[in-house]
């Protein structure tokens, strides 16, 4: 079986589970998900038609898609880096302190803050 179909395989399990635990615990995250399954179980809605195989046609698109935008993005930024050594030193002098630091969520949102590193990304 190709990874694709695997996936689908895997998008429909969890769906199905999610439905489930829905059903018995009556909570909802507010993922992308559950934004679909709120569709699904919407029955007043009548123009957005919405079925299990939307809900795995459109989640498998979105993690396809965000693979494919987040692999571009740190491939173009490790090419700039690499055609541009100065920016590479400035990136490394502001995010190298957290290199032994980060083990808390306070942590990974101060490295989130770090100017620099937003403007490279």
């Amino acid at each position: 079986m190709n990874s694709y179909y695997q996936f689908e395989e895997f998008v429909n399990k969890l769906a199905e589970q999610r439905i489930q635990n829905r059903k018995i615990t009556m909570q909802k995250s507010k993922d992308i998900l559950d934004f679909f399954l709120d569709e699904l179980e919407n029955k007043e809605n009548k123009n957005f038609k919405i079925n299990s195989k939307y809900i795995s046609d459109n989640f498998t698109t979105l993690v396809f898609a965000g693979i494919d935008t987040s692999s571009h993005t740190a491939g173009m930024a490790i090419y700039c880096l690499a055609k541009n050594p100065h920016c590479l030193t400035k990136l490394l002098k502001e995010i190298s302190p957290f290199f032994d630091n980060l083990k808390t969520n306070e942590d990974f949102e101060r490295l989130k803050n770090c100017e620099y590193l937003q403007c490279v990304i």
